[in-house]
């Protein structure tokens, strides 16, 4: 699963706008900054809402497209972990008016759209208000292009879909978008997450015989794919300890659990 510091978000954008909306004041000015500090100084710094906040009123203020499409974008970010969805649609939508008056080519425009949209959507499922992940996810899966880099954003995507609609208890849907996810994985690592999301839904649904065939499919994936000492396998086990608990063998419950711990050691 992907996890955003407000650092990384901060980075993707420098990259995305550098030399193209020929007004990056603010943008070298948050760069700078950003290069000066030590890295956990950094996150906490610019994990600062007020901070933020002073950002992009500020870019806003002076009309500098650069810093609005990057700090009011990471303040939207900011305002939907924090649960505040409704200032953070509105960021969004200020900061897409913007985007559309820049001279960035439609490729670039796309990318930014893509970029912020998913931050969104993760913010959105992380703090549990699915509705608004899967309108993110699917605005993201709108503007996506290959070219991006990211081969398996669809994968991801479809994936973290998958789990909103299981965390809402719509199992059908779930399993839906698992299977759209499997489909655009391809091999490797992201297909074992999805068995795994696949055992834990059946685990959820009380099919218990379907939920170990997943999770070993998982299993075998990851051992194929990374190795036997995967740190991943930690979770598979300690899920398939979860099953047997479920179907009442506790003594297979405990050997998994004990597997998942030998790996969370080493």
């Amino acid at each position: 699963m992907r996890k955003f510091s407000v650092f990384t978000i901060v980075l993707m954008f420098p990259l995305l706008l550098a030399g193209e909306t020929g007004k990056g004041n603010v943008l070298d000015i948050l760069h700078a900054r950003m290069l000066s500090d030590s890295a956990g100084e950094r996150i906490n710094d610019l994990g600062s809402a007020r901070k933020m906040q002073e950002a992009c009123s500020l870019s806003e203020e002076v009309k500098n497209e650069a810093g609005i499409l990057l700090s009011c974008g990471v303040l939207a970010f900011q305002r939907a972990a924090e649960k505040e969805y409704g200032e953070a649609d509105s960021l969004y939508n200020r900061v897409l008016k913007v985007l559309r008056g820049t001279d960035l080519s439609e490729e670039r425009k796309k990318e930014y759209v893509w970029r912020i949209s998913d931050m969104l959507a993760f913010a959105h499922l992380e703090t549990g208000n699915y509705t608004g992940a899967l309108k993110y996810y699917r605005i993201a899966l709108d503007n996506f292009s290959p070219v991006f880099g990211d081969t398996l954003y669809e994968a991801y995507a479809y994936n973290r879909m998958g789990m909103a609609y299981h965390r809402a208890g719509e199992y059908d849907r779930a399993e839906e978008y698992y299977r759209k996810a499997l489909k655009a994985a391809g091999k490797g690592e992201m297909v074992a997450r999805i068995y795994n999301n696949l055992g834990m839904l059946y685990y959820d649904r009380i099919n218990y015989s379907k939920a170990l065939e997943y999770l070993r499919k998982a299993e075998r994936v990851l051992k194929e794919s990374v190795g036997d000492k995967a740190k991943q396998l930690a979770y598979v086990y300690g899920n398939m300890a979860d099953v047997y608990e479920a179907k009442g063998d506790s003594t297979k419950a405990k050997e998994y659990r004990e597997k998942a711990r030998r790996i969370g050691q080493q």
